[in-house]
C-alpha cells in the first residue's frame, strides 16, 4: 500500500504540473464563456453518462477486491455493464441535452456546434467506459494504483495538449474553413469544439494505456463467460442495487446542482468557477489525493486504517488553515499572472475557493469512511443527507448572495454531507478524532500570518516562510505519519 501511495504521488504531481502548463493555454486563448460552457456544461453530458454507467459497479468491485484477484467470472460479467449501458446512454442523454437542457446562451454563442460538441464528448465517455473492465481487472493487482493513474496521467496530458493545439488560431481558423461550406461557425463556436476533441483524446488514451499496461492480463476481458450469470449472486445483486441507486441519487442532485448553476449563473460566472476550481484545489489533489486513495483501499480491505485517517485529517486542517490565511489577499495579483487581465472577475471567487478547499478535503476522508466500510442501511440513510445537501446549494444559489455565490453553496452543501459522515465516524471509531486539531501556537502562528498578510500584502513571503517552519517544527509528527504512508 505505501508503495502505490508513493507511485499514486509520483504520478499525480507530473500529470498536475504538466497539465496545469498546458492549461495556462487554454486559459489565455478560450474567453471565459467558452471555459464555462466546456467546463460546466458539456461535462453535464459527460459526467452523467459516467455515473450512471459506472459508479455502482466500482463500489461493488472495491469491496470485492479478493475475488478480483481469484479471477471470479461474476466478477468479469459485471465488469461489461458499463460498457453496454454506456452505450446506451451516450446516445440518450446527449439527445436529450441537445434536444431540452442546453441553455439559450450556448445555442447564441456556439449555434451548430452545441450538437457536435455533445456528440464528440458522448464518445470520449464511451471510449473512456471501454476501459472500464481493463480498470476492473488492474483492481485486482497489487500494481493497481500506477495502472490507474498512469490511465488517467495519459489522457489528461492528450486532453491538454490536443485542446491547446486545436485552440491555437491557425487551427481555429482551420475548422472554420473546413466547414464554410456546410454552415457557419464563429472563433467560440471553434473553440467549443476544440475542447470537445480534448475530451475525445482523453477517452482514447485512457483506453489506450490501460490497454498497454495490462496486454498480459486482459486477453478476451471485453468478453463475457458463460461459466457465471451477469448480475452475479443475490448478495452482490442487492449491494449492486443499493451502490447504483445511491450513485443515481447522486447523479440527479449533483447535477440539479449544475442545472440551477446554469439558470442561475452566467456562463462567465460558471467559466470563473471552473477556474478557481482548478487553480484552488491543484495542490490539494496533488498532495492529498494519493493518501486518501490509499486509505480508501486499505479500508475496503478490511485494514485498520484508522491511524492514517486521523494524520489525513490533522494535515488537511492545517494544510486548510495555512490556504485561508495566506492564499486569499494574492488571489488577484496570482491571477494577473497566469491567468491573464480577462479573468480578472475571478478573484474573489478564487479567494472564496481557498475556504472550499479544507471542506472539500474533510468530506474527502469521512465519506471514503461511510462509502468504504457501511452497511447497506447506513448508505439508505446517506441518501437522504445527500437530498438535503442538494437542497442547501439550491437555496444559496437563489439566494442574494453577490459574489462567488457557486463557491458558497458549494461549501454550505459540502458541510452538511461533511457534518453527516463525520457524526456516523465519531459513532463506529471514535480514535479518528484523537489529535485532530495542530498544535496551540502553530494555530497561533497562521492565524496572526493571515492577519499580517491581509494588513500589508508586501510582507507575505515572510509570512508565508513562518507558516511553513511553524507547521515543519510543531507537526514534524504529523508529517512523519505521511511520508511513512507514501
Amino acid at each position: 500500500m505505501p508503495r502505490g501511495a508513493s507511485w499514486l504521488l509520483a504520478l499525480q504531481i507530473g500529470a498536475r504540473l504538466g497539465t496545469f502548463v498546458l492549461n495556462q493555454v487554454l486559459v489565455r486563448t478560450a474567453s471565459p464563456a467558452v471555459f464555462g460552457a466546456a467546463n460546466v456544461q458539456l461535462e453535464l453530458v459527460l459526467s452523467t453518462v459516467l455515473a450512471l454507467s459506472r459508479e455502482g459497479t466500482r463500489a461493488v468491485m472495491l469491496r470485492r477486491q479478493d475475488a478480483l484477484r481469484r479471477g471470479d467470472p461474476m466478477l468479469h460479467n459485471l465488469a461489461l455493464v458499463p460498457v453496454w449501458i454506456g452505450s446506451v446512454l451516450s446516445v440518450v442523454v446527449g439527445w436529450a441535452y441537445v434536444a431540452y437542457l442546453a441553455p439559450a446562451a450556448l445555442w447564441a454563442q456556439s449555434g451548430a456546434a452545441v450538437p457536435v460538441s455533445v456528440a464528440l464528448y458522448g464518445l470520449g465517455a464511451w471510449l473512456e467506459l471501454l476501459a472500464e473492465p481493463l480498470h476492473t481487472r488492474a483492481l485486482g493487482l497489487d500494481a493497481y494504483v500506477s495502472i490507474r493513474v498512469a490511465m488517467e496521467a495519459g489522457g489528461l496530458a492528450a486532453k491538454a495538449v490536443v485542446t491547446a493545439v486545436l485552440l491555437q488560431p491557425a487551427c481555429l481558423a482551420a475548422m472554420q474553413r473546413c466547414v464554410a461550406a456546410y454552415v457557419a461557425l464563429s472563433p467560440a463556436a471553434c473553440a467549443l469544439l476544440a475542447f470537445a476533441w480534448g475530451r475525445v483524446a482523453y477517452g482514447a488514451m485512457v483506453l489506450l494505456v490501460g490497454a498497454v499496461r495490462l496486454r498480459g492480463h486482459a486477453r478476451r476481458w471485453w468478453w463475457p463467460t458463460r461459466a457465471a450469470a451477469v448480475w452475479g449472486d443475490a448478495p452482490t445483486r442487492a449491494l449492486l442495487r443499493v451502490t447504483t441507486g445511491q450513485a443515481a441519487l447522486k447523479l440527479v442532485l449533483t447535477e440539479g446542482e449544475k442545472l440551477a448553476a446554469a439558470r442561475l449563473t452566467s456562463l462567465e460566472e460558471q467559466g470563473a468557477y471552473a477556474l478557481a476550481s482548478n487553480y484552488g484545489s491543484l495542490v490539494a489533489r496533488m498532495l492529498f489525493q494519493p493518501l486518501e486513495e490509499s486509505v480508501r483501499l486499505r479500508l475496503s480491505q478490511g485494514g485498520e486504517a484508522a491511524a492514517w485517517m486521523s494524520t489525513l485529517l490533522r494535515l488537511h486542517v492545517l494544510f486548510g488553515t495555512g490556504l485561508v490565511a495566506l492564499a486569499p489577499p494574492v488571489a488577484a495579483p496570482f491571477l494577473r499572472l497566469v491567468a491573464g487581465p480577462a479573468w480578472a472577475h475571478a478573484a474573489p471567487i478564487l479567494g472564496m475557493y481557498c475556504w472550499y478547499v479544507p471542506v472539500l478535503g474533510v468530506n474527502g476522508v469521512v465519506e471514503a469512511f461511510v462509502q468504504s466500510v457501511a452497511p447497506a442501511r447506513v448508505l439508505r440513510v446517506y441518501s437522504y443527507v445527500l437530498m438535503a445537501s442538494s437542497a442547501v446549494m439550491v437555496g444559496v444559489l437563489a439566494s442574494p448572495v453577490a459574489e462567488a455565490r457557486m463557491v458558497v453553496a458549494n461549501i454550505a452543501s459540502l458541510s452538511v454531507r461533511a457534518l453527516a459522515s463525520s457524526a456516523y465516524v465519531g459513532c463506529v471509531s471514535r480514535r479518528l478524532w484523537d489529535g485532530l486539531l495542530p498544535h496551540g501556537w502553530v494555530w497561533g502562528v497562521l492565524v496572526a500570518c493571515g492577519a499580517i498578510v491581509r494588513a500589508y500584502p508586501a510582507w507575505w513571503g515572510v509570512c508565508a516562510a513562518a507558516c511553513v517552519a511553524a507547521v515543519v517544527v510543531g507537526e514534524r509528527r504529523a508529517l512523519a505519519q505521511a511520508l511513512w504512508m507514501l
